[in-house]
């Protein structure tokens, strides 16, 4: 499948998860308000935690391994798929038993109170389902299987908003913390109902037994992208507590709800990326094509991009209430830098993929950890000096950084057109 056809299937995925997102967003804002919807955005990020830490991370190893295999023989594939299944059994089943024994403070850190530990413990009994959907949608991934992967996020997505509603209206802030955790369970059958009719379906593929040649295998992408989305949650967790604690819960409803709109407006690319790019960009040898590929896809997305970023800055009050309610409309202050620094989060990131495509884990790792440590700090620093402005101001300068170090880490690849190798 060409880059035409990605974008437009996982588009029309992104564009029904978009939808089935801003109806959760509008009945949560509803029914909630700001600080329901910031303590519901805490636990979407515990969430995010525990769906990096069910399958170690390895879904990237997944993608890349099963894609380069295209030629192999039939008994590599189902060791690997074998032993991924094995992993994510495992490391669920080892996040259950670590959540089981921590919930009570988990929930008091998430929520500020114990009244929601007993949703806590529950989402612990899902972790290892959480960790298979993902293995699941990235199988399909790797095998190019790209509609039957889309319909399942189509399907999760319709199935998600559903339970949201209904629950948010009947329960409030319990309710629309329990419909996170029926989600991930819908997730899970919906996924299985897509990938029944493949061929890695069965018991031959599924079940050979764990093999540590090709546990090793996704190792050093199973740290990189356990690195990424562990920080990238934590820190997400950690701003919005500080946000909480040192201005006020309803401060971190709005951030929250221009964070929202700022995610939403780059996750088709984000998910582009993820099923064209990382595989293509894995499957090349010489620098040129590399060179070619990145110097295609930026033409392509970023003036995607900066359009999109305009539309949303003209319309940003407009946005807020439609989707919010007049509550938020504050919020449209936030936006200038937040989208900023969404542009150059972006160009970073059609860079950045190298990493992971080649399996640059130290390069990679070390990156995220300064990143992570560079936001935490000049997002505090800027708080205390400009309020929650401050925050986005620090989204715009670190991904500006970031951008400038994947430029000058890349260098070779992006300019030396002498070059011809590797």
């Amino acid at each position: 499948m060409n880059l035409k056809s990605t974008v437009f299937y996982s588009g029309l995925a992104t564009v029904v998860r978009i939808a089935s997102g801003l109806i959760t967003s509008k009945a949560a804002a509803y029914f909630l308000g700001p600080s329901g919807v910031a303590f519901v955005a805490q636990f979407q990020s515990f969430l995010g935690l525990l769906g990096s830490g069910a399958n170690l991370g390895i879904g990237h190893g997944v993608v890349k391994l099963l894609s380069e295999e295209d030629k192999d023989s039939g008994q590599t594939k189902k060791e690997l798929l074998s032993t991924a299944i094995c992993i994510s059994i495992g490391s669920g089943l080892l996040m259950s038993i670590a959540i089981a024994i921590f919930h009570g403070q988990i929930a008091f850190y998430l929520f500020k109170t114990n009244e929601y530990d007993s949703i806590v413990l529950a989402i612990g009994l899902t972790a290892t389902l959480t960790g298979l959907t993902t293995l699941m949608l990235q199988v399909l991934n790797g095998f190019r299987q790209i509609r039957a992967m889309i319909a399942a996020r189509i399907g999760a997505s319709m199935a998600g908003v559903l339970i949201s509603v209904i629950c948010i209206y009947q329960m409030r802030l319990y309710g629309a913390l329990l419909a996170l955790i029926l989600a991930q369970v819908s997730a899970f059958l919906i996924t299985i109902y897509f990938s029944r009719s493949k061929f890695w379906f069965s018991r031959a593929y599924m079940f050979k037994g764990f093999y540590s040649k090709r546990a090793r295998n996704f190792s050093k992408y199973a740290l990189m992208t356990m690195v990424s989305a562990v920080l990238l949650n934590w820190r997400q967790m950690f701003l919005r507590d500080h946000i909480i604690v040192h201005l006020s819960s309803e401060t971190a409803g709005i951030w929250q709800a221009v964070w929202k709109v700022s995610e939403m407006h780059v996750s088709v690319i984000v998910l582009s990326l993820s099923v064209y790019y990382l595989p293509k960009l894995s499957g090349l040898e010489l620098q040129k094509e590399v060179r070619a590929e990145i110097y295609k896809v930026f033409r392509t997305i970023l003036p995607l991009v900066l359009a999109s970023s305009g539309a949303i800055y003209l319309l940003r009050g407009f946005i807020l209430s439609i989707l919010y309610t007049s509550e938020f409309e504050r919020g449209g202050d936030l936006f200038l830098f937040q989208l900023i620094g969404d542009v150059f989060k972006v160009s970073a990131w059609l860079i950045s993929f190298q990493m992971i495509a080649k399996g640059m884990y130290k390069e990679h790792i070390f990156s995220e950890v300064l990143f992570f440590l560079g936001y935490i700090g000049i997002s505090i620093y800027l708080l205390d000096g400009f309020g929650v402005l401050g925050v986005t101001y620090a989204h715009a300068i670190i991904y500006f950084l970031y951008l400038l170090g994947m430029v000058f880490l890349f260098r070779d690849t992006l300019f030396n057109t002498k070059s011809e190798g590797t």
